[in-house]
C-alpha cells in the first residue's frame, strides 16, 4: 500500500525536498496497528491489537498471534510469517 512515510523511530512525517515522502507503508501500518488499542482510530474503533495488554498477561501468545492476524487482515495486510518467541514478536510481510 502506498501512503505518507513516517520515520521508523519517531513516527514523524518523513520530508524530502520540503514535501511529504510517499512510499510503501505496509510495515509502518502493521506496527501502528499492533501498538494501537481498540478505539484509538476514531473512524475504525475496532481496529488495534493493543499488544501492551497482552504483554502484561501470561500464556496468551496464541491469542496475541490470532489478534494480530485478524487486525492486520482488516487493513489488507497478510503476513508471510508471524511468530512470538522468547518475548520477541516477528512479523514478516
Amino acid at each position: 500500500m502506498k501512503g505518507i512515510l513516517l520515520h521508523t523511530e519517531t513516527n514523524d512525517i518523513v520530508l524530502r525536498n520540503g514535501t511529504m515522502a510517499i512510499g510503501t507503508t505496509d510495515e509502518q501500518n502493521a506496527q501502528i496497528i499492533v501498538l494501537a488499542e481498540k478505539g484509538e482510530f476514531k473512524e475504525y474503533p475496532q481496529l488495534g491489537v493493543g499488544i501492551s495488554q497482552f504483554l502484561k498477561s501470561v500464556n496468551r501468545e496464541n491469542e496475541l498471534l490470532r489478534a494480530i492476524r485478524v487486525q492486520l487482515a482488516l487493513d489488507g495486510i497478510r503476513p508471510k510469517q508471524l511468530t512470538y518467541q522468547n518475548g520477541k514478536l516477528q512479523i514478516e510481510l
